[in-house]
């Protein structure tokens, strides 16, 4: 059963995904834009016999396979030029996967359009909060940096085969990514393909 955060917010049901611009980036040594195209395209170049799944990134890792056969994961990111080395790191180390540039931000407005915020003004819980999410980069064996604007939150979305969100999971940069609310999700697109 898929839990009920992952159920479309109303953001997410308002919005048009389809028509939103996309630029296909290339990320060999250097981030380099290829071809714009239009975001119905980007999500069924990538859609696999399930379905698809974005990832609306801001340094997050993905899970690289198993749950996920059957379906092309992609990712979208906000911004090139501020930290290209970092892009160009993060796609040939943790996300192996074909990046797309969302200048419009419409897939971020999408999961809500928010921003990082403070979780504590408490200063202890503060710190404390920041060494565990270290301490879980660390863990998984990922470099953090903190340039670019690291303020804009993004998230997971899982399309069905037919290109329309099935299921979201809106960023919360203080906590870890449900991955098992995640593949739920992703099983019951595959289930209702079937």
């Amino acid at each position: 059963m898929v839990p009920e955060r992952m159920m479309l917010s109303k953001s997410m049901q308002e919005s048009n995904l389809s028509d939103a611009k996309m630029v296909k980036l290339k990320t060999t040594n250097m981030v380099e834009e290829l071809n714009e195209l239009k975001s119905s395209e980007m999500i069924s170049e990538n859609t696999g016999k399930f379905g698809s799944g974005v990832l609306s990134l801001d340094k997050v890792a993905a899970q690289e396979n198993t749950p996920f056969d059957g379906f092309g994961l992609f990712g979208v990111v906000k911004e090139t030029g501020v930290d290209d080395e970092g892009l160009v790191d993060f796609n040939t180390k943790y996300f192996k996967r074909t990046l797309y540039l969302d200048k419009d931000l419409v897939f971020y407005n999408a999961l809500g359009g928010r921003k990082l915020s403070v979780p504590s003004w408490n200063p202890l819980k503060f710190i404390s909060t920041i060494k565990a999410i270290g301490a879980r980069a660390k863990e998984k064996g990922i470099e953090q940096n903190l340039k670019g604007e690291g303020i804009v939150q993004g998230g997971v979305i899982i399309f069905g085969k037919d290109g329309a969100p099935k299921y979201v999971y809106e960023e919360d940069t203080w906590n870890e990514m449900p991955i098992d609310d995640i593949i739920a999700a992703v099983n019951a697109v595959k289930a209702e393909s079937n």
